[in-house]
Formats: structure tokens, C-alpha cells, sequence
């Protein structure tokens, strides 16, 4: 249908364990809260930027 996924979970795995951490509460806003804080966004922008970059059929959309 022409929509592009980008699946975090292996990344966010990968990070996880380059880290040594058990889980990603150190990007969340607070122990309550899981949305991503500085850091949190810091990490999804690269992911983003990455699968933008490699991504053939997207580079021609933010070419033009």
C-alpha cells in the first residue's frame, strides 16, 4: 500500500544491550511516564534518519 514501517524493537534491543541495561526506563520522562525524554528523542531522530537514508523509496520524498 505503499507505507513505511520503522520497527524500533531490534534497535531498541540492540541498544539495550550495547548498554547493559535491562530496560529503557533511562529514556522515559520518569518512572510513571515512558514517553521518551531528551535522550529518548535523541535515539528515535537517528533511528529516523537512518531508515530515511536507506531507504530508496523515501530519500526521493524529502529530495524534492
Amino acid at each position: 500500500m505503499g507505507f513505511y514501517v520503522l520497527d524500533l524493537t531490534l534497535r531498541y534491543q540492540e541498544k539495550m544491550k550495547a548498554e547493559g541495561v535491562v530496560n529503557l526506563t533511562g529514556t522515559w520522562l520518569s518512572p510513571q511516564d515512558c514517553h521518551p525524554n531528551p535522550a529518548g528523542h535523541e535515539f528515535i531522530a537517528e533511528c529516523l534518519v537512518q531508515c530515511v537514508t536507506n531507504t530508496p523509496g523515501l530519500m526521493h520524498v524529502f529530495v524534492h
